[in-house]
Formats: C-alpha cells, structure tokens, sequence
C-alpha cells in the first residue's frame, strides 16, 4: 500500500470518526435537556439571608378520600402529559397539594426541629418525619444529633422502605451523606433536581454534574 493509499485510509477513517462524536454529543445534549426537565417550587433556603426563617402561615384546604384515591395506570400517561402543561406547573401544585396534606395530618419532626440540627437542613419547610426519617449510628454516647440527617424511607411498588429521598449534601451534611450510603447499603445515586433554581446555585458540595450509579461500596473492601 502507497503513502497516498494510507493517507487517504486515515482520512476517511478520521472522517467516520469525526462524525460519530457528533451523533453522540447531540444525543448526550439531547437527554441532558430532558433530564432537566423537573418542575420547581418554592423553598426557603436556610442559607439564604433574604429567605424568611418562618415558614408563613397558610390556611390549609382539607384534602377529601376521593382526591386521595390512585390513578388507574391506563389514565396515567393522560395525568402526566396533563402535569407538563403550563410551564409544568401542575407538578409544582401537585407537591404544594401534599405539603399542605402532610402540614393537615399533624406529623412529628421533632428531630429536624432541634436547634443542633437545623443547621443540616437546605430548606427550613422540607423536614425528615419522625416515623420515615433515616437513622444514623450515633458517633458516641454523648453525640446528640449525630444520627439525624434530613432523609426519609419511600415505600417501593413491592417492599417497604425500597427507597431513600435526600436533599443534596450541605457542608455540614456531607459526611453524613456519605454515611448513610454506607450504613444503608445504598447502590444507586440518581440526582432529581437542577443544579440551578430559580437562578441560585444549589451548591452541592460533590459532583452532581452526571448522574451516575454506583456498586455497593461493601463490595469494595
């Protein structure tokens, strides 16, 4: 094979080449774009010098059985594609609808109410119930708090408790964080929220910029 041969062989493969980096970032700026479609809410930022501390006082509507009953999975794609209407903003009312349901049913959280635990807390209305919050292994007899992070057990389609809902890490929070990876066995990390709302930066104190599934971190030791 000539020079001019190998020349033209490389051209054409840097060409393919080239052009398949292209497919493939369109397709990664593609599914970026529809991952960051989640709707927003409003929250007070506990770190946040503009944000009120109180949570205002709102009359709470009562929430009847019948809006409490499940949507039939034939009529849920017609739910969600209803939800996505208006700027989506029908998940924001959704997420308004059971705060104020949960305010309503009077539940306890006592512990993200101590004063020693505040400061692990991103936002002052998004509280870790008593009955689902997540249990740390206490650092110490004397260590108060040390088992509190702002985390609550889900129930799963088929078993209890399948599944853990977290704010992102704070600076106070992030070895807490990864504590609860540990102790709970967790060997998923899916990140649901943008990093930026509302034009504030999240702040999250590791990166979160790919969202990315993890082994058991037992099975590395």
């Amino acid at each position: 094979m000539g020079f001019c041969e190998i020349v033209d062989c490389l051209e054409v493969c840097l060409g393919s080449v080239l052009r398949l980096l292209c497919i493939v970032g369109r397709l990664c700026s593609t599914l970026c774009n529809r991952s960051r479609k989640c709707f927003q809410t409003a929250h007070f930022y506990v770190e946040d010098s503009d944000s009120p501390r109180v949570i205002p006082t709102v009359p709470l509507t009562a929430i009847s059985d019948e809006e409490l009953e499940g949507i039939p999975v034939s009529q849920f794609p017609k739910h969600m594609e209803s939800l996505h209407v208006d700027g989506q903003r029908g998940f924001g009312r959704e997420f308004e609808e059971i705060q104020q349901y949960a305010q309503s049913q009077s539940l306890l959280a006592e512990e993200t109410n101590r004063p020693d635990n505040k400061n692990k807390n991103r936002y002052v209305n998004i509280m870790a119930f008593d009955h689902t919050r997540v249990k740390l292994r206490r650092l110490g007899r004397e260590r108060k708090g040390s088992d509190y992070i702002n985390a609550n057990f889900v129930d799963g389609y088929n078993a209890p408790r399948a599944y853990i809902a977290t704010q992102g890490p704070l600076k106070a929070t992030f070895a807490d964080f990864w504590r609860m990876v540990w102790e709970h066995d967790v060997r998923i990390i899916i990140m649901i929220t943008n990093l930026v709302e509302k034009g504030r930066v999240s702040g999250f104190d590791f990166p979160l910029r790919t969202i990315f599934k993890c082994c058991s971190l037992r099975s590395l030791f």
